[in-house]
């Protein structure tokens, strides 16, 4: 029964894509691409976020690092 297939291949072995109708295939497609226009919309607003929360640490940085260096004094 599965002669011939490299290990790791075996699902893709029995995969014919021409048994999956061109309508179900079409509805996977649709059903996707709806998704990701859905998630890229949800994520719009959140280009901002990474910068500014940099921004907002960074100062930090010294004042949390200063008294650590202090010890060494």
């Amino acid at each position: 029964m599965a002669t011939d297939v490299g290990r790791g291949n075996l699902a893709f072995e029995f995969l014919d894509e021409r048994s999956v109708p061109d309508s179900t295939a079409q509805a996977h497609r649709d059903d996707f691409a709806r998704r990701i226009d859905a998630a890229q919309g949800a994520l719009a607003g959140r280009r901002r976020a990474p910068p500014l929360l940099l921004g907002a640490g960074l100062p930090l940085v010294p004042a949390g690092v200063r008294p650590r260096l202090r010890e060494y004094r």
